[in-house]
This record gives structure tokens, sequence and C-alpha cells, in this order.
């Protein structure tokens, strides 16, 4: 039993902790969503996001993963590399409880090169680095040694954190080193907190012998001088109701009340012993439990002595269980002490009661002559008294219907003031609809950002990109079918093209920039700046071929004429922005647009015609067709390529058309390549 009761004396304590600890992470929880509310991405913001990460991480994994994911990338904006760690780390302990170790090794990677450069420059404290080995890296690395068949990312994993445990060595030897002293110092202090547990006990049992001898005496002395007392009291009582006929009945009443006290606290003596003979068993069976629990605790400790920690958790244990015992003895003990003195207290309180009764019925008989004087006089006054209400009764009934008239006036003037209030709203959520209307209409023309930046500042800055792709397109023959279709059913052929184009940018992440006729110009990189735009823009130009393919085989087999499509891409540096205050219009201009345009023009119908900047970014990633160097208007000759499809290897089933997994982690790491030698460049 006893070992049930701390049981759950120990999951109430753990259930009221969690209890606490989620009230807290709510409250935490609302201020942190209040903070990245404003959205200023400062590092306030990127904390806050961090902070989210943790605490949302075990019940709302995709929620706190996506937390992350923003911190990282306002954290890499800034350049705040304390906040960019944090997200990465968070990330990887993510990618861990999702059995994803081959990501997770790569995030621990990073935020590993990142906090030894922070170490290194000390801009932070040496414990931010034992803490991430000690909660991350070394979990991680326990799961992965006990795998007994790893699959092949699995095993890549694997020899990704020995390469991080190699570069954390000494890091690592530093946790285990103070992991053993915390270790010894903790088996230290729980041998000083046995040894004194052991000398409050005994101290315990000298006062509990102590005082149930103290217990005895004492009910023993009390009741004998409570009976002496009542029977004293008795007496004199019994003499005084013999002196005079007068105070015979009431004297009687009193006498019989004071026995009746007199039997209740002899009752209640009696009982007192037998409750305190009740504790004294409960005592003594407590103590043998306590005794034989002990020794099974002995035994116990003994069968486990074999490891270390789980010597540490059944000590801790056995001192707060021993602690709350003591507790329990201490309150007991302080409980019977206290409820003894209450005794005594009463029973002198009595004493005192029955002498000032005894003064107060003399005192009440003459109080009562005086109150019957008094009650004549108010019978008199209270005469006066309802001939002044009755008049003011009339008074008040007059007021009333006063009262009510005005009432009847403020409801009108409510009801008035309820449809106004409605109007109000009505006209409200008009406007609210009209909003969300004109909002659509501008994302529709201008990219989200930058529709963002003209509502708040009514303007949009000019902006240079280090690396943007772009594309355009062009019908063969557009100005020759144009003579022989009718206008309504070309531009109904021009929306269905160009609506086909447009799904396809966005499949991609790309932007669609602007139509002119039936020429269609995107670009991949903008507004939000990225490093795979032109493995994404040169996917989106193979689709959009092939989609005009398939319309040609339809439009062949309808009789109808047909359009043949020549498509040019090249990447590079440019500006873009909006100018002008009317008829916002986002665009780009540069010299990678002149020749992204050249490219089109020199181009073959059907086929994906690339720059030679261009091509060096992808070959690893399409099968190219070198076409040797071809001549430009304005420019010269220049190197030119056709993409014929992505390479079988990398691709679903080897048919070139979809990209495969092999494919995307290629992509990922030509991205962090370019990325870093844009990074170089800039510096």
């Amino acid at each position: 039993m006893n070992h049930l009761r701390s049981y759950y004396f120990t999951c109430l304590i753990i259930c009221g902790l969690a209890l606490q600890v989620t009230f807290a992470q709510s409250d935490q929880k609302v201020t942190l969503e209040s903070t990245i509310a404003f959205n200023r991405k400062d590092k306030a913001h990127v904390d806050a996001l961090n902070r989210l990460t943790i605490i949302e991480k075990n019940t709302n994994p995709s929620k706190a993963f996506k937390y992350a994911q923003q911190a990282e990338k306002i954290a890499k904006s800034l350049n705040y590399q304390l906040g960019l760690a944090t997200a990465k780390i968070n990330m990887g302990d993510m990618q861990i409880s999702f059995k994803r170790y081959f990501r997770a090794a790569k995030y621990h990677e990073e935020a590993f090169s990142l906090l030894k450069n922070l170490l290194d420059n000390n801009q932070i404290p040496k414990q931010k680095m034992l803490d991430f080995i000690n909660k991350s890296l070394v979990p991680a690395t326990r799961i992965l040694d006990g795998m007994l068949k790893p699959s092949r990312r699995e095993r890549r994993a694997i020899r990704r954190y020995k390469n991080i445990n190699g570069l954390a060595a000494p890091f690592i030897a530093e946790v285990n080193a103070s992991a053993k002293m915390e270790l010894e110092k903790k088996n230290e202090e729980l041998k000083k907190k046995e040894d004194d547990l052991k000398k409050k006990d005994e101290t315990i049992l000298d006062k509990e012998s102590e005082l149930k001898d103290k217990n005895k005496a004492l009910r023993t002395t009390n009741y004998q001088k409570l009976l002496l007392a009542r029977q004293k009291l008795l007496l004199s009582l019994e003499k005084d109701s013999l002196s005079t006929q007068t105070d015979t009945l009431a004297r009687s009443l009193r006498v019989k009340e004071l026995r009746e006290m007199a039997l209740q606290d002899s009752l209640m003596l009696q009982d007192l012993e037998k409750k305190n003979l009740q504790l004294e068993k409960a005592k003594t069976e407590a103590k043998q439990k306590q005794q034989a629990a002990e020794l099974k605790q002995k035994k116990t400790i003994i069968q486990f002595a074999t490891g270390a920690g789980i010597i540490v958790l059944i000590l801790l244990a056995l001192v707060i269980r021993s602690y709350y015992k003591q507790r329990k003895a201490a309150r007991l003990l302080t409980l019977q002490k206290k409820y003894l003195a209450d005794k005594n207290e009463k029973i002198t309180k009595q004493k005192e009661a029955i002498t000032e009764k005894h003064q107060e019925i003399i005192t009440q008989q003459e109080q009562l002559q005086q109150k019957h004087q008094e009650i004549t006089k108010q019978k008199e006054e209270l005469a006066l008294k309802n001939d002044a209400i009755t008049k003011s009764n009339r008074e008040i009934l007059a007021q009333k219907d006063e009262l009510a008239e005005m009432n009847e006036e403020i409801n009108q003037r409510n009801e008035e003031v309820r449809m106004q209030m409605e109007l109000i709203e009505t006209q409200n959520e008009t406007i609210k609809q009209e909003q969300q209307i004109a909002d659509a209409l501008l994302l529709n023309i201008l990219p989200e950002q930058v529709a963002n930046e003209l509502k708040e500042n009514g303007r949009a800055k000019i902006r240079h990109h280090d690396m943007v792709s772009v594309l355009f397109t062009d019908f063969k023959g557009f100005t020759r079918l144009a003579e022989i279709i009718e206008p309504q059913g070309l531009v109904q052929e021009l929306e269905k093209c160009f609506t086909l184009f447009d799904e396809i940018m966005e499949k991609h992440n790309l932007e669609k920039i602007k139509t002119i006729g039936d020429a269609y110009m995107a670009v991949g990189g903008l507004p939000m700046p990225n490093t795979t735009n032109f493995v994404d823009i040169v996917l989106a130009a193979l689709e959009m071929q092939r989609t005009m393919d398939q319309l040609k085989i339809e439009k062949e087999a309808k009789g109808e004429p047909f359009w043949e499509t020549r498509l040019g891409i090249n990447t590079g540096k440019l500006i873009a922005g909006v100018i002008g205050k009317k008829k916002f219009a986002y665009d780009v201009w540069g010299d990678t647009v002149n020749t992204a345009s050249r490219m089109e023009s020199s181009g073959e119908v059907g086929r994906v015609n690339i720059s030679g900047v261009t091509y060096e970014l992808v070959k690893d990633f399409f099968i190219c067709e070198y076409r040797g160097k071809i001549m430009a208007k304005n420019k010269g000759a220049i190197d030119m390529y056709f993409v014929n499809a992505i390479k079988p290897e990398l691709s679903l089933d080897g048919e070139g058309i979809e990209p495969n997994q092999e494919f995307k982690m290629m992509l990922e790491t030509k991205s962090k390549e370019v990325a870093e030698q844009l990074q170089a460049v800039n510096a």
C-alpha cells in the first residue's frame, strides 16, 4: 500500500507540474504568436519562431516544421547566424522524429558548422555547443547505431553523423567528463541525505514515544479536573436555586444544560481516548510497514546495483519517499498537539462561559423590562411612520408612471441605434468584399511581394538581381494564321495556349511577366530570389513544348490549323520593378533579357534553345545538343544549345520527362554551390 501511495503521489506531482508547464507554454505561445504577427523580420522574430517550433513539435509537427523553415529563411536574410543555427537544430531534431535521418544529418551538420564558427569568434558561450551535442547529436547517433539493418540512405546518414562526431570529438569528451562528474556528485549527495534521513527517523521515533506518554498523562489530568469543576458548579447552582422561587425555573433549566454539557464532555473525552488508542495502533502498523518496505527497498537496490544510472534513480526515489514520510509524520504530530491544545482551550473557555452566562441571565431580565418599555414607545413611533410611508407610496406610484414613459422612449431610441449598427455592419461587409476583389485583381497582375509593397508604401523599389532565368516564346506563322482565322477564334486559341503556359509557370515556381501579341515572357528567381531557377525554367520549357506538340496532334486530327512554338532561355543579372504612377506593370530590364529574346528568335520550332550561360548550369541534369556559334541580332556569334530531355538516370522510368529523387538531390547540392558562388562574388 505504501508503495502504491508513493506511486500515486508521485504521479499527482508530475501531473501538476505538467499542467503548470502546459499553462506556462500556452501563455508563452500566445506571447510568441503576437510577436511574429507584427512580421518585423528581425532577430526577435526569428527567436520567436524557433521557440514556437519547440512548443509545437510534439503536438503539431507539421506546423512546427513550417515555423522552423520560416526562422531559417528570415535568419538567412538577416545573416543572423545564431538564429539560423537554432532553426537548423530544430529542423534536424524534427527530421529524426520523422525518421528522415539523412535530412536530419544534413541539418545537424550545418548547425554544427555554424555553432563552431560562432564559438571560434567568441560570439556564443561553449555551453551552446555542448547543449547541441548532448540534446541533438548524441541521441541521433544512438538511434542510428541501434539499427540492425539500415537502408542505403540510413547508411549514408550514419557516415555523415560519424563525420560530425569526428569534428565534435573534443566537445563530446567534455560532455562525457561533465556527466561523469555530475553523477559522482549526485551519488555523494544522495549518500549524505540517506544518513540525514536515518538520523531524522530516530529523532521522530523518540518524539513519538515522548508525545505518547505526555498525551496519556494529559488526558487523565484534564478529565479529572473537568469532572471536579462540573460537580462544584452543579452544587453551587443547586444551592442558589433554593434561595428564591422567582429564579427556580431558569436555574433548573441551566442546571440541566450544564449536566448535558458535562455528559457531552465526558463522552468526548472517552471518544478522544479511543481515537488516541486507534492512532497509536495505526502508528505501530505504519512503522512495521515502513520497516518492511525499507527492507524490500534495500533488497531491490542490491539487485539493481549493476547500473549506475538506475542506482541514482532508485536512491532519488527513496529520498523523495522518505522525505514525504517525514513530512507526513511531522504533520500528524503537529495536528495531535494542536488538537489537544484546542481541546484544553475549549474547556477553559466553557468554564468562563458558565460564569458569564449566570451573570447574563440577571442582566437579561433587567434588559427585558427595559425593552418592553422601549417597544411600547416604538409602536407609537411606527404608527406615525406608517402614515408617512402611505404618503410616500402615493408619490412613488406617480414616479413609476413617469419612469415607464421614459423607458418606452429609451427603448425606441435603442431600436433606432440597433438598426443603424446593422446598416453600418452591412456597409463594412460590402467594403471588405470589394477590398478582397481589388486585392485579387492586383495580385493577378503583380507578384504578391510587389503588390504588398505598393499597398504599404504607394510605390515599389527597383531591385537588382544577380541570378534570374528569362524565357521567351513566339508562335511560328501567327501572322499568316491571323489572316485566315476569325479574330474571336484567334483570341480564344491564344487564351487557351497562354492559360496552359500560366499553369506550367505556377507549377514550376516561375513568374509570368507579360504577353505582347503572340509572345509570352516569364522569369525564374523573381521577385523572391532562389538558386534553382535555371533548372525550374528548363523543366517548364520542356513541358510547354510537350503541351504544344499534343495540341498539334489534336488539331491535325481535326484538320484544323495549328501553331508551332519557338522558345529561348538565358540566365544572368537584371533589374526588376514597377515604374510609373498609373496602370502598374511589373517588368524586367537588362542584357540578360535581350539575350533571352535572341535565343527565342534564333531557335527552332518545337525545340528549347538555351544560351551558353544556362547550359553550364544545367548540363549535369539534361541531355543537351550543341548547335555551335549562331549569329544573333546585335550580339554577333553566340554559343547555343538545344535541350532534348532529362538524363535517363535522373528521370522516372528513364523516359526523360519527370525528375526522380536523385535529380532533386543533385539540384539541392547544385543550389548550394551556386548560392556560395553568388555570396563570394557579392562579398
